[in-house]
């Protein structure tokens, strides 16, 4: 006995199924499948790391914190640009601030070098490194926000080029940042 169907026969079943006012057995067997997400990078925050960073310290292993952390901290290019995309818009865009903790920034990085310098490190940097909201009182900040509209339009007109806003960008290292 053939109890093959016919392709129509099984597609008329099937739109019959699809159209009901209320659902029956079969209907979920007929529903589309859902696209599945490709998996999101997660951009690891540096405090996220920290206790197994402390636990390598007491062990004296610098090689293996030095690993540690260029392993963890690591930032594929596609997921730098992605960032730079996510984040314009700058100290108007939350995400902005959100990457931008525990990471040395372009405003950060003067304050760091004479720390490095100096060999001490005080709390109010690591304070000011993690919780970097309050940035619009740096000098740096205040001129580049005051002045990046007329630098913008005098460096178009000058060099005949145009500038695309950005948002921003982290090196691959995962703790160097700039906001161009």
């Amino acid at each position: 006995q053939n109890t093959s169907i016919a392709e129509v026969d099984f597609e008329n079943f099937k739109n019959t199924i699809i159209n009901l006012s209320a659902p029956v057995g079969f209907t979920w067997l007929f529903k589309t499948e859902p696209e599945i997400e490709e998996a999101k990078f997660v951009l690891p925050t540096i405090k996220s790391f920290v206790q197994d960073c402390k636990n390598l310290v007491k062990k004296n292993d610098y090689e293996a914190i030095k690993l540690y952390l260029q392993s963890k901290l690591y930032i594929p290019n596609n997921i730098v640009e992605q960032i730079a995309k996510e984040t314009i818009g700058q100290n108007e865009n939350p995400l902005w601030f959100e990457y931008r903790k525990n990471r040395i920034t372009a405003s950060k990085f003067g304050a760091v070098l004479a720390a490095c310098k100096r060999g001490k490190f005080s709390k109010s940097l690591f304070k000011s490194l993690e919780n970097n909201a309050n940035i619009k009182g740096i000098h740096a900040v205040q001129w580049g926000i005051t002045n990046e509209i007329e630098g913008i339009k005098v460096l178009e007109e000058n060099e005949n080029v145009k500038v695309v806003s950005t948002g921003l960008w982290l090196s691959n290292n995962g703790f160097l940042g700039a906001s161009p």
